[in-house]
C-alpha cells in the first residue's frame, strides 16, 4: 500500500522540473515506448493511446478485450459487432512514479432509452494469459500495479482542476484528474 508520504514526495518532486517543453518531450517518449512494447506483445488486439502528455501526469491506453476485432466509426456498430457488450483494459503509467493501474471498462448501448453504461469490471474476470502477460510487462518496465483501495484513497488538503475539494484521490495525484473510479456510471445520450 502506498503510504501518505510517498504521494507527497511524488507530487513535489514531480513539480522541480521547470521547463515544461522539456517534460513534455519526455513524457510522450516514455509513452511511445510503453505502448511500443505493448503493441508487440498483443499484436491481436487492438490498443488505442489515450494520453495526455501535457495535462495529465500519465500514459494511458485501452487494450479492446476482443481479439482481432478492429474498430469501427461507429460505436453503436462495434457493439453490435461485440454481442452488445465491449470490454476494454484501460491502463494508466504513472509518469512521475513507478506506478500502474488498470481495469476493465464494460461498455453496453441501452437502444430503447439511448443511455450509455459503462461499468468497471473486478480484474479477477481478466483472461489469465493476458493478466499473466500484463503483469510480465509491467514488471520489464519497472512498474508495479497500484492496488485499488490505495488508488481511491481520498487525499485531504490537495486541489486539482477537475475534481472538487475533498475528492482527490491517489489515482487522480499519481495518474490524472480526467478519469474517476466508479462501480458504475450511465450518461444519457
Amino acid at each position: 500500500m502506498i503510504t501518505d508520504k510517498e504521494i507527497f514526495n511524488i507530487i513535489h518532486s514531480s513539480r522541480s522540473i521547470e521547463n515544461k517543453t522539456e517534460l513534455v518531450y519526455l513524457h510522450q517518449k516514455k509513452c511511445n515506448n510503453i505502448l511500443l512494447t505493448f503493441r508487440e506483445s498483443f499484436k491481436n488486439y487492438v490498443i488505442s493511446n489515450w494520453s495526455d502528455t501535457e495535462s495529465a501526469n500519465c500514459c494511458e491506453m485501452k487494450i479492446l478485450l476482443h481479439e482481432n476485432q478492429g474498430l469501427l466509426d461507429d460505436d453503436k456498430l462495434l457493439l453490435s459487432c461485440l454481442g452488445g457488450t465491449r470490454r476494454d483494459l484501460r491502463i494508466f503509467f504513472s509518469l512521475i512514479s513507478n506506478y500502474c493501474f488498470y481495469f476493465i471498462e464494460e461498455t453496453e448501448f441501452d437502444e430503447e432509452n439511448s443511455i450509455w453504461k459503462f461499468t468497471q469490471v473486478s480484474e479477477e474476470e481478466l483472461n489469465s494469459n493476458i493478466k499473466l502477460l500484463l503483469t510480465q510487462l509491467i514488471r520489464e518496465l519497472g512498474y508495479k500495479k497500484l492496488d485499488s483501495e490505495s488508488a481511491k484513497r481520498i487525499i485531504s488538503d490537495v486541489q486539482m482542476e477537475f475534481v472538487d475539494d475533498g475528492n482527490v484521490t491517489v489515482f487522480h495525484c499519481l495518474f490524472t484528474d480526467l478519469v474517476d473510479l466508479f462501480d458504475s456510471k450511465t450518461v444519457q445520450e
